[in-house]
């Protein structure tokens, strides 16, 4: 099987030439993995792995990284070599066998296990030991060995991801040996199964990989209560509804709107889109933080469910217990910031109120202000998240589109008046408050502060002064309170 050396140079971009002039100055570089397959269908190559049959990968990935202006950062206890451009990698990494195809035979799929010698001419031979080619070509996932999930439990969710990303179907033999394998999923380590879970979170199509991986036991393994919220089980107007298939067609719904931003939030389509572009954490976007809450909104649910006489079911204050289980899975399951569970469990915590919104006679000003308020920078996930929630929702007591439409449609355009008339800076300061009535640190100053904003935003208060009679006329009761 050949390859055009204009083809690879077109999918590589501008690192194509970059690594032509590393490879002539030093021998024994590998173009490997889905660089190679990527290249074959055309595809432009972003993330580029290059196996180092000779040398070291740190001396060839350092060498790279100063030819190229990159940033070299090592990772793997020190055996892989990353050079960062942009929005590009380049991975250097030694051989894991003592041949090259023996390396190749060691890898997930073989569509991955195909590599290229570099430099390349014109036309070259692609090292292709599993026959990677050929199932590229008939559009099938393979594993290349028998123990390749045994070896790698991460594969497993890898194998749905790269599945449904790449257009491709799993190879029966590989389908079953994936089923046999599935609860090894529970030994993916933390990292390394977060790393892969935000690849396939942050794509274009999660839905359909959680929808496999949850038939195949993959999710259920990886996650034990999942197998609860399967089991719950909810009446409703379509029949009967577990928690697990809700919430997976939320994701579903989600995706949608993605992909209809424009048609559903004309004036914030822009805005949006980037605003779930921005990566708290590099590589981590807010777009696969807010699948992420939607995939754990209802983890309470199985215990938190209570029904009444009359056959209605309740889920009370599972928002509030949802968010607290999430923190813990986040933080020990997944090992992800704190800044990143903030902006997961603050869309949990209020995932029900924009529906409380829609189901009142009308949004007040006040409502939309604190709810505006209290979802801070995750406002657009939650308006997002609402939505979806709503759309996937046949159980109970359900909030018609038309309703949930106005209300957040509400809520949106007093955003915007608000941006238009309330100045960035407070009015008045804690220390403004201190000063004038004589007050010490303490909580209390946040609950005046937080009740000045308030009167800014409804337009009761406008001066600093006007600001201190209203703080001064809310103290007693709220020193009340504090006591």
């Amino acid at each position: 099987m050949q390859v055009m050396g204009a083809r690879l140079a077109r999918a590589l971009g501008p690192q194509a030439d970059r690594l032509q002039g590393l490879a002539k100055a030093r021998a024994g570089l590998v173009l490997a993995g889905g660089a190679v397959r990527d290249a074959m269908r055309g595809r432009a190559v972003h993330d580029i792995d290059v196996t180092v049959e000779r040398g070291s990968a740190r001396s060839a990935g350092k060498a790279f990284a100063d030819a190229a202006g990159g940033a070299l950062v090592m990772l793997g206890q020190e055996r892989l070599a990353r050079v960062v451009l942009g929005d590009a990698t380049v991975d250097f990494t030694p051989l894991r066998a003592k041949t090259l195809e023996e390396d190749l035979r060691l890898r997930d799929f073989t569509v991955n296990a195909m590599a290229l010698r570099l430099p390349w001419g014109l036309r070259n031979e692609i090292v292709d030991p599993t026959g990677g080619a050929a199932d590229l070509g008939a559009r099938r996932l393979r594993v290349c060995g028998p123990r390749s999930f045994r070896d790698d439990p991460v594969r497993l969710w890898r194998a749905h991801r790269q599945a449904v990303q790449l257009g491709l179907r799993l190879h029966p033999a590989t389908a079953r040996l994936l089923g046999r394998e599935a609860r090894l999923a529970g030994k993916c380590p933390p990292e390394r199964l977060r790393d892969e879970l935000f690849k396939l979170l942050g794509g274009s199509r999660a839905a359909p990989v959680l929808r496999a991986a949850a038939r195949s036991g993959v999710l259920e393994a990886t996650f034990p209560f999942f197998r609860t919220m399967r089991g719950v089980r909810v009446p409703g107007g379509k029949g009967i509804i577990r928690v697990l298939d809700h919430t997976l067609e939320a994701v579903e719904c989600l995706d949608r709107s993605f992909s209809r931003l424009r048609s559903l939030y004309p004036l914030q389509a822009a805005e949006i889109a980037a605003h779930l572009r921005e990566e708290p954490v590099t590589g981590r976007s807010r777009k696969a933080l807010l699948r992420l809450a939607m995939l754990l909104h209802d983890i309470a649910k199985p215990r938190t469910i209570r029904r009444t006489v009359d056959g209605d079911v309740h889920f009370y204050e599972h928002e509030h217990l949802g968010a607290r289980l999430a923190a813990t899975i986040l933080r020990d399951r997944l090992r992800v910031s704190e800044r990143e569970i903030a902006i997961v469990t603050r869309v949990i915590q209020l995932h029900l109120r924009p529906g409380y919104l829609a189901g009142a006679a009308r949004v007040t000003d006040k409502a939309a202000y604190r709810l505006i308020r209290d979802a801070g920078t995750e406002l657009l996930e939650l308006v997002l998240h609402s939505e979806a929630d709503r759309e996937a929702t046949h159980h109970g007591k359900t909030v018609a589109e038309r309703g949930q439409r106005a209300a957040i449609g509400r809520i949106l355009a007093f955003r915007r008046d608000l941006r238009s008339r309330v100045p960035a800076k407070r009015i008045v300061s804690g220390h403004d408050l201190m000063r004038e009535l004589s007050l010490k640190p303490g909580p209390v100053i946040g609950d005046l502060l937080r009740a000045v904003d308030e009167a800014v935003a409804l337009g009761k208060v406008q001066t600093k002064e006007e600001a201190i009679v209203l703080a001064r006329a809310a103290l007693p009761a709220l020193a009340r309170r504090e006591a």
